[in-house]
């Protein structure tokens, strides 16, 4: 189906999970208790530290376990660009004019998430409620869900709240694909299946205070590394203070190579920087408050992270490749709202959001991908979303990172927006909770 890019004079609440989505997601928080690619620098084999034990109790993250990196390792280095000469960040200035339109090219049973399956055609959906499902292509831009579950962890997943399954993603080489899922306990935990959804193997456990902020997203860098959000842990006004606190895992991007070795469960990058500090050694940013998805450009490496905000703003941020691609950048949560004052004086470390916009806007930001599809007129934009609103924006910056346009481009039925996707061909999808999956057409 087609979908007018008409705004809804009435927003639809059709169903009880969209309503509780809807409340705690938002900043407002007045909800229960406020609820085949060798990387380039070498890794540390580790198993993890464990976490802080604020109620209630979850799975404990194992020991530590530090091995030395392998004999002459490359130098440490900060995130590489996709390419030496990056492609510019558009080659549009401007959004006014653009027809656009949402069409439906599959549905499923409350997706979540997407990512693309190493076939080259299809597309692998998670649902909220623990299961993923292979996609193929039909022929006439639409997909179809092939026989059969992929991969299911319904029995092992809570929906409470914001929980969930939380994020997909599929390894470089094809062969292995990773998810977040809360458990019974409201622990966010990290697995690794082989790309047929079997050999299930625990990567990760993170344990979560609260059942909202859980974060979840993944995705792997250009660097061949895989990153992974996490919320500060929920409630209001980050009660346990740890968007600021490197001591754990909460509020950040963690990055690791998350291939066993021996009893380790993953690696660390060695030139993770808190390595050899006070910090964990697997974060690679901080000060985030519930970083609902983040994406790499394909074209330049750059990495974007949309984070959701408290009571004022909801933040864009822009971490160009070429100046480490964010790594150890603090966001500033809980100390700053976005470019705003929240918890005491502005950090002298603190990386500010390239774009914000307040409440009178929307009230939980979706973060996007730039588009590199074939549609030149939106090339280089950057594509996110408002959950409360459904709105579907776009977003363009020069290299010194001064916004040139920022504009509605549609507006999804019912508030559902949960996500976005990138095709193969660089196209952007559309992901609503209400089961349906679309593409954005760009008219001449």
């Amino acid at each position: 189906m087609v979908l007018s890019r008409t705004p809804l004079a009435h927003r639809l609440a059709t169903s009880i999970l969209i309503v509780v989505l809807a409340a705690s997601a938002c900043g407002s928080d007045d909800v229960a208790i406020d609820p085949g690619t060798t990387p380039s620098v070498p890794t540390v084999e580790v198993g993890g530290q464990p976490e802080p034990t604020p109620a209630p109790a979850a799975t404990p993250e194992p020991e530590a376990s530090v091995s030395e990196p392998s004999a002459d390792p490359a130098e440490p280095t900060a995130v590489p660009t996709a390419d030496p000469e990056p492609a510019p960040l558009a080659s549009i200035t401007n959004l006014s004019g653009l027809d656009v339109e949402l069409v439906e090219i599959a549905s499923a049973e409350t997706p979540i998430v997407m990512a693309l399956h190493p076939d080259g055609s299809s597309l692998l959906v998670g649902g909220r409620a623990g299961t993923v499902r292979r996609y193929e292509a039909t022929g006439d831009g639409s997909y179809a869900p092939d026989d059969g579950v992929l991969v299911d962890l319904v029995s092992e997943t809570s929906t409470t709240l914001e929980q969930g399954l939380l994020g997909l993603a599929v390894a470089p080489d094809g062969r292995h694909l990773y998810v977040v899922h809360s458990t019974a306990d409201g622990a966010n935990r990290l697995v690794e299946l082989d790309i047929d959804g079997n050999a299930e193997r625990e990567v990760l456990v993170v344990e979560q205070p609260f059942a909202n902020h859980n974060g979840g997203g993944l995705a792997f860098g250009p660097d061949g590394f895989l990153y992974y959000s996490l919320g500060d842990g929920g409630g209001a006004g980050d009660p346990l203070l740890t968007g600021q606190d490197t001591s754990d895992l909460l509020g950040s991007l963690v990055r690791i190579e998350p291939t066993a070795a021996g009893e380790a469960p993953y690696r660390v990058p060695a030139d993770n920087p808190f390595i050899s500090d006070s910090g964990r050694d697997e974060l690679f940013l901080y000060g985030a408050r519930n970083p609902w998805r983040f994406s790499f450009d394909r074209a330049t490496g750059d990495l974007w992270v949309a984070d959701v905000g408290q009571s004022a703003v909801e933040e864009i941020n822009w971490l160009p490749a070429r100046d480490g691609g964010g790594i150890g950048a603090n966001l500033g949560w809980s100390l700053r709202e976005g470019s705003l004052a929240f918890g005491g004086d502005e950090p002298a470390n603190h990386t500010p959001p390239v774009f914000e916009y307040a409440r009178d806007v929307g009230c939980s930001v979706i973060g996007g991908y730039v588009y590199r599809g074939p549609e030149p007129t939106l090339h280089g934009a950057y594509i996110y979303g408002d959950y409360c609103t459904g709105e579907i924006f776009g977003l363009v910056i020069d290299e010194s990172g001064t916004v040139l346009d920022n504009q509605r481009l549609a507006t999804v039925p019912g508030s559902q927006l949960a996500s976005f996707g990138e095709g193969h061909d660089g196209e952007i999808f559309a992901v609503l909770l209400g089961g349906s999956i679309l593409r954005l057409d760009v008219g001449a």
